[in-house]
């Protein structure tokens, strides 16, 4: 997203990416209203929209009783829902806009180090085959998640932490009685919490 932003203002990116394609399992499961509105911004939401599905509601269940009901038209937005779309979609929709904007996507990349001084960014990279590369940059700008090298680098901790409880997270079709533009979560209560 960011690069599609920089590249649709005319400043040059190169992005890397460590993995060799989008990821095809589910990590996240919706696109909120405040996403759908900076990706309207970007002439995106309207491919983003055919290709989800819009949930209204979010249903929580606890050991089989309706516990709470969140009316997600309440956002504040014109975009008074959550649109889940499979994670690969968008990151196929974002990698479209990108190389319609002049911009590509280095696959099988991984960046393993940089230094900097008042000049520029050096990256080291790191292709398939193993062989190291630089590249230098008026600035580097790490997207890469939790693990994120950038951050080690920088020596910055990680803030956030783990959620609490497991989740079971899966791309199926369930052929059931419930509203399909409901998000549904299942849990059960521990023994003691009864």
């Amino acid at each position: 997203m960011l690069a599609c932003e920089l590249l649709s203002q005319g400043i040059d990116v190169r992005v890397i990416d460590q993995n060799d394609g989008a990821v095809l399992e589910t990590r996240a499961i919706g696109v909120h209203a405040r996403t759908l509105e900076m990706l309207d911004g970007m002439g995106l939401v309207e491919r983003f929209l055919d290709h989800g599905q819009r949930v209204r509601s979010f249903r929580w269940y606890s050991d089989g009783r309706p516990i709470a009901t969140f009316d997600l038209s309440w956002a504040g937005s014109r975009y008074g829902f959550m649109l889940d779309i499979p994670q690969h979609l968008t990151e196929r929709l974002l990698r479209d806009r990108v190389a319609e904007l002049g911009g590509t996507v280095e696959q099988s990349v991984e960046l393993t180090g940089f230094t900097q001084d008042a000049e520029c960014v050096t990256a080291t990279l790191k292709d398939a085959s193993g062989r190291p590369r630089t590249m230098t940059a008026d600035y580097l700008v790490g997207c890469d998640g939790a693990h994120s090298r950038v951050r080690h680098e920088l020596g910055l901790a990680f803030e956030g932490q783990p959620y609490a409880q497991d989740w079971l997270l899966a791309d199926v079709l369930v052929d059931w009685s419930r509203d399909e533009d409901s998000v549904q979560a299942l849990s059960s209560m521990p023994a003691w919490r009864r």
